[in-house]
């Protein structure tokens, strides 16, 4: 069985990778489990350990790109550490599912949307307010857009 600081170094190589398209923690982990089938048996790790090593791993990456960049210190990760919201300019952001149906061919759909605010609203005023705003963004579409509701999907990931 190979030690946790062999693991590390093996993990390096996919760590790159992740950290380069922004993975957070989570994410990579997420990706870890789809390939781990490929990974050699003896180096494959235990959740709480994966999470630690990547985020050390990441918050060096990090370090190391401010000091590479001559722009501004911002590097695709810099979200996995600041409290500063994906959704800028907004204070908040909620998932909304729309239901309505194509006027054309008069099938339902439903669709998720991220909404941004900058108050906090009661659940009935925030769909009200996603409703027009849906209907604002969705112009000229032949779509009716009948109900949102607030989603609660997946509740126990990235929750912001």
């Amino acid at each position: 069985m190979a030690t946790l600081e062999e693991k590390r170094r093996y993990f390096e190589r996919w760590f790159r990778g992740w950290t380069a398209r922004g993975y957070g923690s989570g994410q990579a982990y997420e990706e870890y489990m789809r390939v781990r089938e490929y990974i050699p048996r003896e180096y494959r790790i235990r959740k709480t350990d994966f999470l630690r090593l990547y985020r050390e791993y990441a918050e060096m990456e990090e370090r190391h790109a401010k000091l590479r960049s001559v722009r501004k210190d911002y590097i695709p990760s810099e979200r996995l550490y600041t409290p500063k919201s994906l959704y800028t300019g907004r204070r908040y952001h909620t998932i909304l599912k729309f239901e309505g149906y194509d006027k054309t061919t008069g099938e339902k759909i439903t669709a998720f949307y991220t909404f941004t605010h900058d108050r906090l609203m009661k659940r009935g005023e925030l769909e009200k307010e996603a409703l027009e705003w849906i209907k604002n963004i969705e112009g000229g579409s032949p779509k009716e857009w009948k109900k949102a509701t607030v989603w609660e999907g997946f509740r126990n990931i990235n929750v912001p």
